[in-house]
């Protein structure tokens, strides 16, 4: 989980600091593209979409890690009893 967190805040400042060199690059260039806009916006979703899928897994993963630990556990005592 915190491997996922530190992944996602390097993707953002890498984006963020990406994003003002692309700009200044664009701003020089008279060329535009058409849509290119909608273009940026739908690979953003595309990514959140990415990211919330994996920070959603991470989640059942730990969720599923302390199921099995809990079983570990009963099935232990169970065993003890005997």
């Amino acid at each position: 989980m915190k491997r996922l967190v530190l992944l996602l805040v390097v993707a953002i400042s890498m984006s963020a600091y990406a994003s003002p060199v692309a700009a200044k690059s664009l701003a020089s260039q008279e060329t535009s593209v058409p849509g290119g806009w909608l273009l940026m916006a739908a690979y953003m979703v595309l990514w959140l979409a990415i990211l919330a899928y994996l920070l959603f897994l991470a989640i059942r993963q730990q969720r599923l890690s302390r199921d099995i630990r809990d079983l570990e556990r009963r099935l232990d005592d169970l065993l003890d009893l005997d």
